[in-house]
Formats: C-alpha cells, structure tokens, sequence
C-alpha cells in the first residue's frame, strides 16, 4: 500500500469515543475521515468528513465506504468480519487478527500456537462439559466464545459447589471454561507495528477494575524490569505473528514468581 499523505480518507468502521478520537487524531494530521456508522448520533460523526449510515455488515455500505476511502480501520473489536477482506482497499489491523480476537478459543488455540502461555482451558457446550472443566481444572469462569466484555457473559464455577443440570442455559452459546489464576496483577502492552515491521510499545500499564470494568491504569505499573522485557517481547511476537499493522493491546496476567499467561489481546486503539 502506498503511503498516505496530507488529504487522504481514512474510513472507520464504528462511530464510538473511540472512533471520535481518531477522527480528531486524523484531522490534525491533516487527513480526511469518513464514519460508517447506523447512528447519526454516534460521537465520531461530529468530528468526521462523511458519514456512512448504515449497518457494520451492510454489503452496499462497506463497498460505498472503500470507494470513498484510501484505507480502513474500525474502532472496536465486535465489529463483523466477515465482507472486510472482500473491500478493493486497505483494511488495517488486518481481518484476519480481528476474526482471531472475536472467538475465545479460536484466539487461545492461536497464542499457544506461537507459544504465548494462556491459563488452562476448556471447550464449553453443555452443562457436561462445565461439570468436567470443574473436575480437571477446579474452579472455573465459564466464558461465552463471542461478544462478551466487561464481565458480560461470565459466570464463575467452584469447585465445592455442584454444577446445576441446566447451568449452560446461562450462556446458551458455545463457550470455554478457563482455570482460574491465582496472580498478583494485571499489565497491559500497547503497541503499534508498521507496515515495514517496525514496531514501538508503551511501558506496560498495570490495571485495576471496578465491577470487572477496567477503571484506572497506571504507569508506572510496578512490576519488574524483567517481567516487563517478558511483556513486550510477547507483544511483539504477537503482533509479528499476526503480521500486525496498527495498534493492539495485549492483557496480561502477572503471576508471583514474575511471569505472565496472556489473557486476552484487542485489535483495535485505546
């Protein structure tokens, strides 16, 4: 893809805070930003050139929004993958990192896969399956594979308790079961990579939560020198896998002796 340059429309998927941010972003830069987005409302569209309004998925939109644009983003990760490899333009991050990151499992198969440790898991489909993941791994959060966020979609399971006959109608969706982790915090990477592979990251941040929702962030994040080189060097390793461009922030559990298991990653600014 040839660089872009003063001018240049940049078309966002998503008309959220954050796709409001980088539109204020892109404007100083001097490019031009187009929104697809079903709201009018939606915060972006104020700060934004043009506005698509219609659907994420919407097959017409998404054509309309490549033809306006030299390339395209999206701003949150539940965005539908499935069309944006089929765009005539530049979609960054690539799809294949955001259909990755949509699937629980699918996204912990692939971080092992490139030897990024995960807490043990297990696939959920039925009431059975909880009760098994409780008697293999102990306590258990039982998680649904797709769209859950914020705590949203989680139930915890102990192993002291007995698992009710119904218990997977909560999720009613295909789901995993992930041991639970005794750690001291939880650090992020933020990382950008470029199209040449450069790649530059933030020191990582240790996050606290209130209600499972992340509240603060704070820098430094008082882990050790080590732990953080362990970080950064995971973030790389996943952003050069993926053959990532654009930003991505990886979660990370860090356990007493100073290693970390890797969470959770998201394809997308924050």
């Amino acid at each position: 893809m040839t660089p872009l340059t003063r001018g240049s429309t940049i078309g966002i998927i998503g008309g959220g805070q954050l796709g409001r941010m980088l539109s204020i972003a892109a404007a100083r830069l001097g490019f031009e930003v187009t929104i697809l987005d079903p709201s009018d409302q939606a915060p972006a569209v104020a700060v934004s050139s043009q506005h698509v309004c219609a659907a994420f998925d919407d097959p017409q939109a998404l054509r309309q929004l490549a033809e306006r644009c030299d390339v395209v983003t999206y701003e949150f990760e539940n965005v539908p993958a499935d069309g944006l490899g089929d765009l005539d333009v530049a979609v960054f991050p690539p799809v294949e990192a955001l259909r990755i990151s949509q699937d629980r499992l699918t996204e912990k198969e692939f971080l092992r896969s490139i030897d990024i440790p995960t807490a043990p898991y297990r696939v959920v489909d039925s009431s059975a399956d909880i009760v098994n993941a409780v008697g293999s791994l102990g306590d258990v959060i039982v998680k649904t594979r797709r769209l859950g966020y914020d705590g949203k979609g989680q139930q915890r399971f102990a192993a002291s308790e007995v698992v009710a006959d119904d218990a997977f109608d909560i999720f009613g969706a295909p789901s995993i079961a992930e041991g639970m982790i005794d750690f001291v915090s939880e650090i992020s990477v933020i990382a950008t990579r470029g199209q040449d592979g450069s790649f530059a990251a933030f020191e990582p941040a240790r996050n606290m939560h209130t209600n499972a929702i992340l509240s603060t962030s704070y820098v430094p994040s008082g882990v050790t020198p080590e732990t953080i080189a362990q970080a950064l060097e995971l973030g790389q390793r996943l952003a050069n896998a993926l053959n990532y461009v654009g930003t991505l922030g990886l979660e990370l559990f860090v356990l007493e002796d100073g290693t970390v298991l890797a969470n959770e990653f998201a394809p997308r600014v924050h």
